[in-house]
């Protein structure tokens, strides 16, 4: 269905890829690029992510704030999230935070 990347390629979580190219050298002036990409039908644009991090980072300013409440429920928020959408790795990382918490 889609061509393999490049054995160059890094494999990296959740299945992406991200591939090093050499740099290409350019001089001042305008620069025309064009970038060739067709995304799968039914591609959406998932932003849970992000949002599990923000969480996270909400979570840790709670924490410091000396407010376990409301760190726990930033971070059981973001490991919703997390668990949503299959990182799994990093839904048990803010598990065990927040079962830090309670030592």
């Amino acid at each position: 269905m889609y061509p393999a990347p490049p054995e160059e390629a890094l494999r990296v979580e959740s299945a992406a890829y991200r591939t090093a190219r050499p740099p290409t050298t350019v001089a001042p002036g305008e620069l025309d690029l064009e970038v060739l990409f067709t995304p799968p039908p039914g591609q959406k644009l998932d932003d849970r992510y992000g949002q599990a991090q923000t969480l996270i980072n909400l979570g840790e300013v709670h924490a410091e704030l000396d407010d376990p409440q409301q760190a726990r429920r930033a971070w059981t928020a973001a490991a919703q999230l997390f668990a949503a959408v299959g990182a799994e790795n990093d839904a048990d990382r803010v598990r065990q935070q927040i079962a830090d918490l309670d030592r």
